[in-house]
């Protein structure tokens, strides 16, 4: 379960260094 949470945790910095800060926003991270 800790890759999973860790996944979370990065999913919102991945977002925003691919330029999707729709996704950033949107998750309210």
């Amino acid at each position: 379960m800790l890759r999973l949470t860790a996944l979370l945790l990065l999913l919102p910095t991945l977002a925003t260094a691919q330029g999707l800060p729709a996704l950033h926003d949107v998750t309210g991270v």
